[in-house]
């Protein structure tokens, strides 16, 4: 039985991300909602376990806080204190209850050092007593009205608490949580485009979509590739930088495009100076975001082997570099295909989510947003790779990880 281990980055004002919430799934048969206090208890207690042992916390986390959603009987079971103070949020689920053992083992908890955060909490909250333990306050912004998130962040600061906006969608919902005083944030406006209305893309963000657009041919255009490159200082040491890191350890230094494209070769050249070029189309955006796109690239490569598709490999990895394209140029996918050209297998799955990458690019959104239903219906359909989706997902994020030690920045 394979258990699904995903990631959701919690990020400050700043956009800069301060913890994970780590999400759980014991393999596909157990793929839908929890229906029973034994599935809630078992998925939190494995993932516990799991992230502590099989996985490695540090590799899921990099040295950040984990937030974890905590069934009444784990919290009374005191499994959270084989943790670290300093390395978990105790995420209490809405359907605990506020009774005496609770509050209790809560008191003990919050004496030992640990952090606690309250899930879903409403107008009405009826768990006072469970309030008045948390350190962070958790608000659902698709399922609460405007007036209820003010009224809430006005109650909740007045007490001293810290505010998460959870299911922040858009930049517009970030920025009226800002104002209200929430200070920590959930969901995917760190990775859309600010504004929906055509918006100017800066000179340097021209050059990576050119880049790009000259990278797409079947055969790369050596004088194209050079023009575009030499034109822009920032990108050339980035890429040549890049190719000469301990991550490529080629025995002499590669001083020229045209080297570079004749030591790598013209496949795995393409997926690098693509990799390059978004590295400078997002040196203005959260670094999530960019980690998102390596993440992708990485798991749909990896993936392409159990599918079958090992040649379309380097598409698969383009296709989850290019999927962060809308948020990192503020343009919409459809405003960017009519000022570059991607293969139609790419441009489908990210413009119509039709098309043969079509499937993976959705079960790749569902395991990020841990829709395990969705997800598991994927799994079940594929089910030669079932037995390797969590273990190839955390090698993506190590390598996403690893990459982003040594992609240099335009500085």
């Amino acid at each position: 039985m394979e258990s699904f281990i995903a990631r959701q980055p919690i990020f400050n004002q700043k956009k800069q991300v301060v913890a994970y919430e780590l999400l759980f799934r014991n393999g596909v048969q157990n793929s839908a909602m929890l229906q029973t206090t034994a599935d809630g208890n078992a998925a939190t207690s494995n993932v516990m376990t799991n992230a502590l042992t099989l996985f490695g916390l540090e590799n899921i986390t990099k040295g950040k806080k984990a937030f974890i959603n905590m069934t009444r009987d784990v919290l009374i079971s005191q499994v959270p204190l084989a943790f670290d103070s300093s390395s978990l949020v105790i995420e209490i689920l809405e359907d605990v209850p506020a009774d005496i053992d609770v509050v209790s083992v809560l008191s003990h908890y919050k004496t030992s050092g640990y952090s606690i955060a309250m899930d879903d909490v409403v107008a009405n909250e009826s768990r006072d007593a469970l309030v008045v333990l948390a350190d962070i306050i958790k608000i659902d912004f698709m399922l609460t009205s405007e007036t209820e998130q003010q009224q809430l962040a006005k109650r909740f600061l007045s007490e001293g608490k810290v505010l998460l906006a959870e299911k922040v969608e858009t930049h517009a919902e970030f920025e009226a949580a800002v104002e209200l005083g929430y200070t920590l944030f959930q969901g995917y406006f760190f990775a859309k485009p600010e504004l929906l209305s055509r918006k100017e893309v800066r000179a340097n963000k021209l050059n990576s979509l050119r880049l790009i657009a000259a990278l797409q041919g079947a055969e790369l255009a050596l004088d194209e590739l050079e023009e575009v490159i030499k034109n822009d200082v920032a990108m050339s040491y980035r890429l040549l930088r890049y190719i000469n890191s301990a991550f490529f350890s080629f025995r002499v230094e590669i001083s020229s495009i045209r080297q570079a494209i004749v030591l790598l070769g013209n496949r795995e050249f393409r997926k690098w100076a693509s990799l390059i070029a978004m590295s400078g189309l997002t040196d203005d955006k959260p670094e999530e975001l960019l980690v998102t796109g390596l993440v992708r690239a990485r798991f749909f490569e990896l993936l392409a082997k159990g599918f079958q598709m090992g040649e379309q490999s380097d598409d698969l990895f383009l296709l989850g570099i290019f999927s962060i394209l809308d948020g990192a140029t503020d343009q919409t996918f459809e405003t960017i295909f009519n000022e570059i050209s991607l293969k139609s297998s790419i441009r489908d799955a990210l413009l119509m989510n039709k098309g043969p990458y079509a499937a993976m690019m959705s079960a790749m959104r569902a395991f990020e947003a841990g829709d395990w239903m969705v997800f598991g219906q994927f799994v079940e359909s594929n089910v030669r790779i079932a037995g390797s989706i969590t273990e190839t997902y955390l090698a993506a994020v190590e390598w996403a990880n690893q990459s982003m030690t040594v992609i240099p920045t335009a500085g």
